[in-house]
C-alpha cells in the first residue's frame, strides 16, 4: 500500500469551504469540485476526492482530470 501525505496545496479547496462556509454535508464535495473547476489542473492530472462525516462514514473517489477540449473544425 502506498500512502501519499496532502500538503497545504492539495487541500486547499477542502479546507477552503470548510473555513468559508462551515460543514454542508455532502454538499461540500460539490463545493470543493466547484473551487477545482474555477482552478483546475493540468489535463491528465491525478485527483483524490476524500469525503468525510461525523460517525464512521468515509468515502474516496480516485479519478483523472480531464479538461474540456472544444471541437476542432467548426
Amino acid at each position: 500500500m502506498r500512502v501519499r501525505v496532502l500538503g497545504d496545496f492539495e487541500t486547499r479547496h477542502s479546507t477552503a469551504t470548510l473555513a468559508e462556509e462551515g460543514y454542508l454535508g455532502g454538499v461540500n464535495v460539490l463545493r470543493v469540485i466547484e473551487r477545482a473547476h474555477a482552478e483546475p489542473p493540468e489535463h491528465g492530472a491525478s485527483s483524490v476526492d476524500i469525503a468525510h462525516c461525523p460517525g464512521f462514514i468515509c468515502a474516496a473517489l480516485r479519478g483523472t482530470w480531464h479538461n474540456h477540449r472544444p471541437p476542432t473544425g467548426r
